[in-house]
């Protein structure tokens, strides 16, 4: 393969993304293994080491072998025309089922707000909860939209994309410095399960190949989001609320989600 792969990692330790405390090499994965082996399809090898590290005092992992990758790296060597072969949902089902998720969540309130769903890709997410009535917009550096950053929003949603992210830091920069005053986000990636010391880099979500470059645990995701002083609620494994300030919508919400666990919803 041409281009920044393969890579050889250095094994001396080297700073946390996110804390800057020394992180050591942990494992090592195929570069061809993808999420979709929780399918039951098997990785197709490419022969390709891609090295992981694990932070001592956070828990991240993340893999050194991206750090410094650019855009251009990215769709030639991932997010090519190859890629739906290994993320077949993420174009339109991803999209349809995290929207009904959603709006579920918080249509109700929301419902007045200014809403952006960040990371969104081709933009499949907003429209479809413009189409249930949301005030949603779409924007996706990756895809380097024509997007005015002095905008505010109440609101902003960030599915699945964390995980991609070589530069944790300047994403959650982005995500919080788009929020209004007494806004909020919810943002999916999926934490680290209990066992992750047993099963570590075996683990389906870490996935070269799909871009899951950045694997988080409860509490590097709390570090990454405390550096820019916003709080983590884990409302899930996979879905987690963000927010700097309590306001109106944070109540409403917990209200909400209060409501439902008193009846067992």
């Amino acid at each position: 393969m041409a281009g920044v792969l393969p890579r050889i990692s250095n094994a001396d330790p080297i700073a946390c993304q996110i804390c800057g405390s020394p992180s050591r090499l942990y494992g090592v994965v195929d570069f061809g293994k993808s999420a979709d082996v929780i399918n039951g399809n098997p990785i197709i090898y490419t022969g390709i080491p891609i090295y992981y590290r694990r932070c001592k005092s956070c828990d991240f992992i993340f893999s050194d072998t991206m750090i410094d990758w650019s855009v251009n790296d990215f769709k030639r060597e991932i997010y090519n025309n190859d890629y739906k072969l290994y993320d077949p949902d993420y174009e339109f089902k991803r999209p349809n089922s995290f929207s009904q998720v959603f709006y579920d969540l918080i249509g109700n309130i929301v419902d007045r707000e200014r809403c952006l769903d960040f990371g969104g890709g081709a933009g499949i997410f907003a429209r479809i909860m413009r189409e249930k009535g949301l005030d949603y917009v779409s924007f996706d550096p990756f895809y380097g939209d024509d997007f005015d950053l002095s905008q505010r929003f109440d609101f902003i949603t960030a599915i699945e994309v964390l995980e991609h992210s070589n530069n944790p830091k300047e994403t959650a920069r982005s995500i919080c410095s788009l929020l209004s005053p007494g806004g909020f986000a919810v943002i999916t990636t999926l934490l680290q399960p209990s066992n992750f010391d047993v099963i570590g880099l075996n683990w389906w979500y870490v996935s070269p190949r799909n871009g899951h470059i950045s694997i988080y645990s409860k509490k590097s995701l709390n570090a990454l989001f405390g550096l820019f002083l916003f709080k983590v609620i884990n409302l899930s494994d996979n879905i987690h609320l963000i927010y700097k300030d309590r306001g109106p919508l944070i109540d409403r919400l917990m209200t909400k989600i209060m409501g439902k666990k008193a009846v067992g919803g």
